[in-house]
Parts: structure tokens; sequence; C-alpha cells
């Protein structure tokens, strides 16, 4: 590993058997680590860092401001009767319910989710199936935002995936099309789900965070920065 120095930001450096350069950001404690290929030099991973200067200067900022109060949303969960969880911005509770076949309801008026499980659960399974209910809540919510924003962008999104991320809200593949979304969205507000659907599907247009990608956004969302911000605030009456 090497370590090399953009502005003021210092990164960690692997070398590995890729063919692109791949930059993250762990957003719980504001270290940068990027992966190059066994071939490419330091000079080139310098040029790649500095290229995406501002990307990373706005998610360590946002690791500072999560370091600086407590992060509700990282809190670890205890799988129990009556743990406190989140679901679109809103603390809701976990109801534990044995049964033979497992699965799980969510009951928005009463704020539970509730986790339908064999007695001998264990933590990881509860996990898991937690995980299933804000998978099945994202694909719920995010497959109308699709089929709305593609006539007006004049993509096609041909895929939808559900997967945990460490340092991303979402990803896409334009020569495919497919899109993916962090788990972690069911979790936060709706308007922030809206605006990561929006931004990975303007990089089917604009793979890059060129002006050009910026002006697609504005001229379909022009309240996305505002969105974005919301995806670390819970909704006002979240306490209730």
């Amino acid at each position: 590993m090497e370590n090399i120095r953009i502005a003021e930001i210092s990164i960690a450096v692997t070398r590995k058997t890729v063919k692109n350069f791949n930059l993250k950001v762990r957003i719980r404690d504001g270290t940068v680590a990027m992966s190059m290929p066994a071939a490419a030099s330091l000079s080139e991973a310098r040029a790649f860092a500095a290229s995406k200067l501002d990307w990373l200067r706005r998610c360590l900022e946002r690791a500072r401001r999560l370091q600086a109060v407590p992060d509700l949303w990282a809190r670890p969960l205890a799988y129990e009767d009556g743990a406190e969880c989140w679901l679109w911005g809103r603390r809701f509770r976990l109801k534990l319910e044995r049964m033979g076949s497992p699965g799980f309801r969510v009951e928005p008026r009463a704020r539970q989710i509730v986790l339908l499980l064999p007695a001998d659960s264990t933590p990881a399974f509860k996990q898991r199936m937690l995980e299933q209910c804000y998978a099945r809540q994202l694909r719920i919510h995010a497959s109308p935002l699709l089929a709305q924003w593609s006539p007006l962008l004049g993509v096609q999104v041909t895929g939808l995936g559900i997967r945990r991320m460490q340092s991303r809200w979402g990803s896409c593949t334009p020569a495919t099309g497919r899109i993916r979304l962090a788990l972690e969205l069911a979790k936060r507000r709706r308007e922030a789900l809206e605006y990561v659907v929006l931004h990975e599907m303007a990089h089917l247009l604009e793979p890059n965070h060129s002006p050009r990608f910026y002006a697609i956004l504005d001229r379909h969302m022009p309240d996305w920065r505002s969105r974005r911000a919301l995806r670390d605030r819970p909704l006002e009456d979240a306490s209730g």
C-alpha cells in the first residue's frame, strides 16, 4: 500500500489486478482509499484523484458532519422486540412474531416493522429479514420513479439492483442501463430516494460529473441540492 496526497486529502493506494481506478470514501471515519491497475503510475493515480476532488470534498464534508453529531442512522440495532429502527426518515419499532415460515410486513399507522420469525432465529437471520424488508420497500417506491423519469430523460433502465454500499448511495452501468441503489436509502426520506434515482439515471446520459451532467439535474430537478441534503436529516416528526 502507498499513500498520495491531493490538496488537503491523503489517499491510501493499493495496486490490484483491475483495469480502472476506483476511489472510496469511508463515511464513518473519513478515510479515503484508491485501488489502481498494477501497471499504472502514481502520477496517473494523482491525476485521477485530482479529477474527483470536488466529489471527495463533498464526501469528506458529510463525514465530518456525521462525526460532529450523533449519527441516528448508524446506531447498532438490537434485534429485539420493540427495538428502534428507521423507515423513510421516521422512527419505527421492530415487532417480532413467532411463525413457522419467515416473512415481514410494514404497519405504517402503528409505525412498526413486523418480522415473522422461527423461534430459534439468530440476530444474523433477523438482520437478513429486515434487510429483505428494506429491499422490498425500495423496489416498491423506486420502480414508479424509474417509470416516471424514463420518458422525461429519454433513457431505458434495464434492471434495478439493491445492495449494501459502504460509500455510495447508488451506481449505474451506462453500457447496460442497469441501476443499483444502496439498501441504506430505505431508512432515509423519500425525497432523497428520488434524487438518487434521478442522479443515477442522469449518469446513463452522462457518465461523468461534468457540467452537462449537472445541467441535466438542474433542468429536471431544480431543488436537487436540497434533496441531496435531506439524506442525512430525519423528518421533523420522526421523534414521535
